[in-house]
């Protein structure tokens, strides 16, 4: 099993996805009266209408956002203007290792069961 990497989100710095579709909040101080120092913790993922899973976190500006774990790690993790497939059936896992390259696919000789095709 690879070492999960953690790269933080443009827009929201108190935040970082990793490799393994995890979001996580980073140790920062809060904004308010008392000025609380926050731990680092693991946000729990919560699923929206059309059942992916999402995270919902505070920007920079302060405002509540609603953010899509999938173009998380498409945004942050995957080369840009490239095709992928995603290999497994399940909006549950969204980890780098089920997208793989269109010229990577071609060379496979028992090719997995495709999911959906992704541009990023």
């Amino acid at each position: 099993m690879t070492k999960q990497k953690w790269k933080t989100i443009i827009g929201c710095t108190n935040y970082a996805i990793g490799s393994h579709g995890q979001v996580k909040r980073l140790k920062h101080r809060a904004r308010g009266k008392n000025h609380k120092i926050l731990p680092e913790v693991i946000m729990k993922q919560i699923y929206s209408m059309s059942f992916k899973p999402t995270v919902r976190i505070v920007d920079d500006d302060g405002r509540q956002r609603e953010l899509s774990v999938e173009k998380l790690v498409i945004t942050y993790f995957l080369v840009p203007n490239k095709t992928y497939y995603k290999t497994v059936s399940s909006n549950r896992i969204n980890r780098v290792d089920c997208y793989i390259d269109s010229d990577v696919y071609e060379r496979i000789k028992y090719k997995p069961v495709i999911y959906k095709t992704i541009k990023s």
